[in-house]
């Protein structure tokens, strides 16, 4: 009869081979739980990078950023007297814009631009970490991480808590990172820089550096001075706070510190910072209220005379215009100086249609037995 102990080194052979066979299982359950992870991400960037999920920018959509604009009704005067939008943009290319609104951008922004590729490790790491410590809300690194997040938004992507452990957040960080790394290889630094002030928002419906500039200054971009530079770039961290508008006294404030970070980073001199500091805001305010008043009704009456137009003409890609994104110029027999609340009386023609470049596209006459107030059909 075997011994107890003979039975006894069995049992713990046995129960040495049950925890051998028991850590290969553990080893290959974790290799292919790694395995099946690495594949799942690999997955979702491909999914993410063609677009089939997630909120992915189309980069031929970004490589021609002015290829939606606003078609506008212009008087015979000149005046721009109303628009058609979905949102009213505008574009500017990097060479007409000022170089102090690219130095205030850096300056404030990201002021290495120029010295890495988009994504920097410490944002990366500042993504994630930040949340675990309790500051959920930071800034978001470069410039061209900015632009991601905001070209997503843009696009319909919502944010959640902004918890490291929200999936909507953590899916929406990797599209960031992804977007950025397509930015970067896709366009030269100038060329974000110009889209980055393109998709700004200045409070408001005002959407563009082009249209910032010209609604609070009057002016194009590339004739801004410093000073006034320096309060659009300042708007850029809150556009209602920092509205000069709203906050006449906070404005300034904010100004002035964009003109500081301009002279530490070596943008402009101690003495041009002092200089531009005492100067007033002055601001020449010249926004058209598109959708009050005649300007809706001249809308309104125009609309389904010009969309018939575009359902009938065909545009260079060989699809009908788009009323709301072509940029259509339509000229028009209001005089803007004269009209006044007798405009029912008076019939309202279109006599030319260009497009975005001024080439035109069709000239009408007018029907002068025509007593109503809506447009020649075309």
């Amino acid at each position: 009869m075997p011994s107890p102990s003979r039975y006894w080194y069995v049992l713990q052979d046995t129960l040495a081979s049950f925890e051998r066979l028991t850590m290969r299982i553990s080893v290959k359950i974790l290799w292919i739980t790694a395995l099946g992870a690495m594949v799942s991400f690999v997955l979702i960037i491909l999914l993410v990078n063609f677009r089939i999920i997630g909120h992915m920018v189309s980069m031929s959509a970004l490589e021609n950023p002015g290829s939606v604009q606003s078609s506008e009704i212009i008087t015979e005067d000149g005046v721009v007297l109303s628009k058609y939008y979905k949102t009213d943009r505008s574009y500017t290319d990097y060479e007409a814009i000022s170089v102090h609104l690219t130095n205030a951008l850096l300056a404030t922004e990201d002021r290495h631009f120029y010295d890495h590729t988009g994504v920097r490790s410490v944002d990366m790491m500042g993504m994630f970490m930040y949340p675990l410590i309790g500051k959920w809300k930071h800034g978001y690194g470069t410039i061209s991480m900015q632009l991601s997040r905001r070209l997503l938004i843009n696009n319909g992507a919502r944010y959640g808590t902004g918890n490291a452990f929200d999936d909507i957040d953590t899916f929406l960080k990797i599209e960031e990172s992804l977007l950025t790394i397509k930015l970067e290889r896709h366009f030269t630094k100038q060329e974000i820089i110009a889209l980055y002030l393109n998709t700004a928002r200045f409070g408001g419906e005002i959407y563009g550096i082009e249209n910032a500039a010209r609604v609070f200054f009057s002016k194009d971009p590339g004739h801004l001075s410093l000073e006034e530079a320096a309060m659009l770039i300042g708007m850029l961290k809150g556009n209602r706070l920092y509205n000069p508008y709203r906050n006449p006294k906070v404005a300034p404030l904010r100004r002035n510190t964009v003109l500081q970070l301009m002279r530490k980073y070596d943008f402009i001199t101690q003495a041009e910072a002092a200089e531009a500091e005492v100067r007033p805001i002055l601001l020449r305010h010249s926004k058209i209220e598109y959708n009050k008043g005649y300007n809706l009704y001249f809308r309104d009456v125009l609309r389904e005379s010009l969309e018939k137009w575009c359902n009938a003409h065909k545009a260079p890609d060989g699809s009908p215009y788009n009323l709301y994104e072509d940029g259509l110029k339509v000229y028009t027999t209001i005089n803007a100086a004269t009209t006044t609340g007798d405009f029912i009386a008076n019939p309202i023609y279109i006599t030319c249609i260009k497009d975005r470049y001024g080439n035109i596209l069709q000239t009408f006459t007018k029907r002068t037995n025509d007593s109503s107030p809506k447009a020649h059909q075309p």
